[in-house]
């Protein structure tokens, strides 16, 4: 039986980690005209949201991407990290 390098052991011995960021509301440039669908269920976005949780900084999100670069992570490999203020917690 041959035991070799499948692909993903290659990218570990050679240090290389995949994590993903997934941003929430983020105060950019691209949401200033943000709409919802006409045919959206407003009361089930009432119940699932939050008004008190403003959109996120795009420095916040820059945040994450520098830790996760930096060799303060160096352990962390293969995770989602969510930056939505606690959005995704309520749900």
């Amino acid at each position: 039986m041959h035991v070799g390098k499948t692909g993903r052991e290659e990218f570990i011995v050679d240090g290389v980690r995949c994590n993903a960021i997934c941003p929430g509301g983020i105060d950019t440039p691209m949401n200033v005209g943000l709409r919802m669908p006409e045919d959206m269920d407003f009361n089930h976005i009432r119940k699932i949201s939050n008004p008190l949780i403003p959109f996120g900084k795009p420095e916040e999100v820059a945040g994450v991407v520098t830790f996760l670069a930096s060799d303060d992570a160096s352990y962390i490999n293969g995770e989602q990290i969510v930056v939505d203020g606690g959005v995704t917690s309520m749900i």
